[in-house]
């Protein structure tokens, strides 16, 4: 900077201003102006510091905006501002990184997300179709798919041996010419019955088992007389 003596001569910051990265540090021992004299004694000092910026970025579930900060070298992190909104069911859960407590570079802390939980549970109060409620079927009996329960009927198999169940003695070869011979014409058979018509079958079930108990206790006496 050349200048005539005894005159002013002053010098602005942007002026000289370096590569971005930098800002006029207006706290330092600057001298922007003076005197020239003859010996060339003036000297004009200005000084700069290197920023850096700091940001704060929503990442992949914030709503809010990104906030970045232009901090020099050494200076205290700035912390975020405002709320830390979502898009969607999902919480702020912390940032990626430990946010450290000065600035030594460009740093971006990026927002991480969890998502929430559905409340209750799903559907875990709702009705869980009781085997003793309605439209279930019989708790013993057939249900209405079809299936049959545990412990309902026909779930108990019962077998008689053969040797356990009474026969009637059959008659012998000497009384089989007395037997009553009924000719199968003169056996009258009873309709079948129709629905509603149990109690007329149970009569004709007994009036049958009547005659043969008599034709039995007939063909008996017959045998005792002999």
């Amino acid at each position: 900077m050349a200048g005539t003596t005894d005159t002013q001569a002053a010098v602005k910051a942007e002026t000289y201003l370096p590569t971005s990265g930098y800002v006029f540090d207006k706290n330092a021992a600057n001298v922007l102006s003076g005197t020239i004299a003859g010996d060339n004694s003036l000297v004009l000092k200005v000084y700069y510091k290197q920023v850096f910026k700091v940001t704060y970025a929503p990442g992949d579930h914030g709503s809010f905006k990104s906030q970045t900060y232009t901090v020099s070298y050494g200076s205290q992190t700035p912390g975020f501002s405002g709320d830390k909104t979502a898009n969607g069911n999902y919480r702020f859960t912390g940032w990626d990184k430990t946010i450290e407590s000065r600035v030594t570079g460009d740093i971006v802390y990026t927002a991480q997300w969890a998502a929430n939980s559905n409340g209750g549970g799903g559907n875990g109060g709702g009705g869980g179709g009781s085997s003793s409620g309605g439209g279930g079927g019989s708790s013993s009996g057939p249900r209405d798919n079809g299936s049959t329960p545990s412990g309902g009927p026909g779930a108990t198999t019962v077998t008689i041996d053969p040797d356990a169940v009474p026969l009637a003695n059959l008659p012998n070869e000497d009384g089989a010419a007395d037997l009553l011979v009924i000719d199968d014409e003169d056996v009258p058979l009873a309709a079948l019955p129709k629905t509603g018509q149990s109690g007329a079958s149970g009569l004709v079930l007994f009036l049958s088992s009547m005659m043969l108990a008599a034709f039995v206790a007939v063909s008996k006496k017959r045998e005792d007389d002999k």
